[in-house]
């Protein structure tokens, strides 16, 4: 499943912070690799360690790694 498939599903399953995060990062998809994970934690009111704990759930070594992959998710053709 691509990552954009599970940050949905988190987005509607969750109701604690992923829920949260999920639902930020799909407002700002196409400007999220402008934001820290410091500005991303303040904006979803959470902490850095949430944040990255939300990437590690989605199977991503970190938040790096997920932002590699979330950008390269969204710009996947169809």
């Amino acid at each position: 499943m691509y990552l954009v498939n599970r940050i949905e599903d988190a987005a509607v399953k969750y109701t604690d912070a992923r829920q949260t995060i999920s639902q930020f990062i799909l407002q700002e998809a196409s400007h999220l690799h402008e934001y820290s994970i410091d500005q991303i934690a303040e904006k979803t009111f959470t902490s850095k360690a949430t944040v990255t704990r939300y990437a590690k759930s989605l199977g991503c070594g970190g938040w790096r790694e997920f932002i590699r992959e979330f950008i390269k998710n969204i710009r996947r053709p169809g």
